[in-house]
């Protein structure tokens, strides 16, 4: 029952099993095979677009709604398979003709500056109670972004201009390892360009709409020690939250109006204030949360919303690359604030008791396979289990 209980009322019997866990003391009891093999059968569909619940042969099982076998279940994973299997083809195909750009993220999600050390948590929060000694692995970091740029690679057959760094997260010390490898930008967190200009956040007034729009809504150009410049872009929190959260009890066609209002307003600001263009408004969100919230996935909103930018000529919808390609004389960050897009600090993965012994842990495991590496124990494991062993330290470092 792990969806959104709006989706399990699309279907009659799933809502009759929810019913029937919800007024059981003990489920188990209660549920029989045929109960567990519907449950099977309706929560995959669950999590299915409905534009293909539409289409055969998947129809044929929504039809059916009950009474699921095991040969529905193997019609109903094969399909699921063949869906898997068109998304990065499908991705490739839509950056390879310019409609969009794929940006890649460090190889196992880590929060990259907390792998060059742990202290860093303290640039936001200096009184945060850290591990000791911290956990530093720079060069772990360094892989981490170096296997992320050769997976996209073996994906989409071209190296990566963007990155998304998991969660956001930045600090001035991994810009070098991201221009070594050739990545042109990054994007975070609005409370992270705020910071890094000394602000401790942008002002909004009665509308939400930013004061100093000029400073936020255009990219910046960092420098690291030793390589650079990566330029940075930085969502627009109001909207991005909008997306989010809030658009979902809406109706689809007022979202999309809403959406479009706010990029208005924001042009007025700056039109205002007399800044100099062009300038760039990033909604950046995890795109895969939303639309379970909305009703039918959000179709109308979407549909809306990209007729609505097709057709107004005051709004270009562009790539980050595409933006600094064209404009591609931006300001400079003397230092990039050290945070997430999360209160743009590291509060969320480090400083709690259980935290930090995971940090502690992890650094404690990481010391250990160093012996291998490079220690006094190189000659004990064969090449490939070193390998393996690194691979697994790579996905606890995520």
């Amino acid at each position: 029952f792990d969806t959104n209980r709006k989706i399990i009322a699309r279907f009659p019997r799933y809502q009759i099993l929810l019913d029937l866990r919800d007024n059981s003391a003990d489920p188990s009891k209660v549920f029989t095979d045929q109960d567990y093999r519907d449950l099977q059968v309706l929560f995959n569909l669950a999590w299915v677009d409905p534009d293909w619940l539409e289409m055969d042969p998947l129809a044929s099982l929504v039809e059916k709604g009950k009474d699921f076998s095991e040969e529905d279940k193997g019609v109903l994973f094969e399909e699921h398979l063949r869906l898997i299997n068109e998304v990065i083809p499908l991705h490739r195909e839509l950056q390879d003709n310019g409609q969009i750009e794929v940006t890649m993220t460090p190889y196992a999600h880590p929060i990259l500056p907390l792998l060059v050390t742990t202290d860093l948590a303290r640039k936001a929060l200096p009184e945060l109670e850290l591990p000791a000694p911290p956990f530093v692995q720079g060069l772990d970091a360094v892989a981490q972004v170096e296997l992320g740029v050769e997976l996209y690679e073996e994906h989409f057959g071209r190296p990566p201009r963007g990155m998304w760094p998991a969660e956001g997260a930045v600090a001035q010390e991994i810009i070098t390892m991201i221009a070594r490898n050739d990545i042109q930008w990054m994007a975070s967190d609005e409370g992270v360009l705020a910071n890094s200009l000394g602000y401790d956040s942008f002002t909004r007034d009665s509308n939400e709409v930013v004061v100093e729009a000029d400073q936020l809504y255009r990219p910046y150009y960092v420098e690291g020690l030793r390589g650079g410049p990566v330029a940075m872009v930085f969502r627009d929190v109001a909207i991005s939250d909008k997306v989010g959260f809030t658009y979902s009890g809406m109706a689809g066609d007022t979202a999309a109006q809403d959406f479009i209002d706010r990029i208005h307003a924001i042009r007025e600001q700056l039109i205002e204030s007399g800044a100099e263009g062009p300038h760039l408004v990033s909604v950046i969100l995890d795109g895969e949360n939303a639309w379970e919230h909305y009703d039918n996935d959000g179709k109308e909103f979407l549909h809306e919303l990209y007729k609505s930018l097709s057709g107004d000529p005051a709004i270009i919808t562009v790539t980050p690359s595409e933006f600094l390609a064209q404009a591609p004389d931006q300001p400079a960050i003397e230092e990039l604030w050290a945070g997430s897009w999360i209160n743009h600090d590291f509060s969320t993965w480090i400083g709690e008791e259980e935290e930090n012994q995971a940090w502690a842990l992890l650094r404690e495991t990481r010391d250990y396979l160093e012996q291998f590496i490079h220690g006094d124990r190189q000659d004990e494991v064969s090449d490939e289990a070193l390998n393996e062993a690194l691979f697994a330290m790579y996905a606890a470092e995520g």
